[in-house]
């Protein structure tokens, strides 16, 4: 697991910059060699947003928001016990 900090809000940025430092993320056909070949089978990217903080725009408080990721594709890191303990 890594934690990402978004800057510019680019689209992409996250899976750019992962593989631009060597490291792809799982099933993506675009930026990761592994599942980029021409009738590979496709999976979900595993990417997933576990927090999310910002300034509320009216009254600035400052709220967070998080979760575990829920989608299968992260079954296969252990992310889903991991993060429950």
């Amino acid at each position: 697991m890594a934690e990402v900090k978004l800057c510019t809000g680019r689209h992409h940025q996250i899976r750019v910059q992962m593989a631009g430092h060597g490291l792809p993320l799982w099933g993506d056909n675009r930026y990761n060699p592994d599942f980029a070949e021409p009738g590979k089978r496709r999976e979900s990217v595993a990417l997933s947003a576990c927090r999310l903080s910002f300034a509320h725009p009216v009254t600035g408080e400052y709220l967070t928001f998080e979760r575990t990721p829920d989608a299968e594709i992260f079954n296969r890191f252990g992310v889903m016990a991991e993060r429950r303990g």
